[in-house]
């Protein structure tokens, strides 16, 4: 018989396991984004998302503020033109979303641990593929101690 511990440690394997079976980019999760649009998600063709473009630099985010429409898939590619790491970091919008994944480019180092806080070293980009749920103003800043003080800041602004 399994201990409590052991049966913890056992069920979290097989979630985080059956999330990334396929080697695709995991889905929002409850506790992730918005979890009520599963279903509607895995429907789009990603290929077809609008793909907007988004560039971290010392200190600076651009664009400064960004339009989407709720209820529209996106990739943003995230591109780090600056000398050191960023993030890009929009946690209430993340909580107002929908998220497919992260896609780091080919030779990137820094892991996706969180969607709320996407880091990306110098030189390189990372794509968020994310369905905004929700209508409303997001707070996005880069989340290096530090460099929002400096101007690395901005809104996201989701339309219904």
């Amino acid at each position: 018989m399994l201990s409590r511990r052991q049966l913890t440690a056992t069920l979290l394997l097989a979630a985080l396991s059956a999330g990334c079976a396929d080697g695709s980019p995991p889905a929002s999760r409850p506790g992730g984004g918005v979890s009520f649009v599963l279903d509607r998600i895995e429907r789009f063709d990603w290929n077809q998302a609008t793909r907007i473009e988004i560039v971290l630099d010392e200190f600076s985010i651009s664009p400064q503020e960004l339009k989407l429409q709720a209820d529209t898939p996106y990739r943003l590619v995230i591109h780090n033109i600056g000398k050191m790491r960023h993030t890009w970091s929009a946690p209430d919008l993340i909580k107002a979303s929908a998220v497919r994944g992260v896609t780091p480019a080919r030779g990137e180092t820094l892991p996706t641990i969180s969607y709320n806080e996407i880091a990306v070293s110098s030189g390189m980009s990372k794509e968020l593929a994310i369905l905004p749920v929700e209508a409303g103003v997001y707070e996005v800043k880069c989340g290096v101690l530090g460099h929002a003080l400096f101007g690395m800041s901005g809104n996201i602004v989701v339309a219904k």
